[in-house]
């Protein structure tokens, strides 16, 4: 008995280790990168979960996502669809630039990570995309509409799919964590390479969507969809 107590004891230290040098090795990636890391208290961070950590690291790559993504918005010429020109003039209006969550622990880490802060000349808001909406595609695209990045989480039981057909010609910038999330048509998705958490990219779905990923962003991309065979980009 004490010999499983034991095992099982030295499992959870093993995977809390293994976490710790995986979100480590993605700070100093942002770090490398001249990117922002959010600063971390070394006291809390010894009590928040290893799951508490992925997503602050996640959100600090969203965070610094948006420097180098351009939304048609930004581009005065640029002609848009009825629909998402007057969500984003809704946005632009107010000046927020607002993030949606379809998954409420992602949403809730942001809101105490990103929250409150600016990107360019807009503050950044957070809203969460109520489980009852994601029933109603008219209800739905209304919410999404207003966003110009949508976050689809891991435990979020959605069909992936059928949202991301409902917005691919959006101005949104839609961003996964999920096997296969690319390929259902979203623009980045984050995944776990060499113990880092980094992010691969479409092409095809950000040209949809009519946002611009700069070279820098890309260089940095672990994959990039480019074509419909789905090859990995040349960067």
């Amino acid at each position: 008995m004490s010999q499983s107590r034991h095992t099982k004891a030295d499992t959870l230290q093993a995977h809390r280790g293994w976490w710790a040098r995986s979100l480590t090795a993605s700070m100093l990636l942002l770090i490398m990168v001249g990117l922002t890391a959010f600063p971390n208290d070394p006291a809390k961070a010894k009590t928040k979960s290893a799951k508490e950590q992925e997503y602050e690291i996640k959100t600090a790559f969203i965070y610094n996502f948006l420097k180098f993504i351009d939304w048609p918005e930004d581009n005065p010429n640029h002609k848009q669809n009825k629909s998402a020109s007057n969500a984003t003039a809704s946005s632009q209006s107010q000046e927020i630039f607002l993030i949606g969550f379809i998954g409420s622990y992602p949403f809730e880490i942001a809101n105490q990570t990103i929250k409150g802060k600016v990107i360019g000349s807009k503050k950044i808001d957070t809203l969460l995309v109520a489980e009852k909406e994601l029933n109603d595609p008219k209800v739905l695209i209304q919410e999404l509409e207003k966003c110009q990045v949508v976050f689809i989480s891991v435990e979020a039981k959605v069909d992936l799919q059928k949202i991301l057909a409902l917005i691919e010609e959006h101005p949104i910038l839609t961003i996964g964590e999920n096997r296969g999330f690319l390929e259902a048509g979203g623009i980045l998705n984050f995944i776990l390479d060499d113990n880092k958490i980094s992010f691969e990219i479409n092409l095809i779905a950000a040209e949809k969507a009519q946002l611009n990923i700069r070279s820098k962003l890309l260089r940095l991309a672990k994959r990039i969809i480019q074509n419909k065979q789905s090859a990995d980009g040349e960067k």
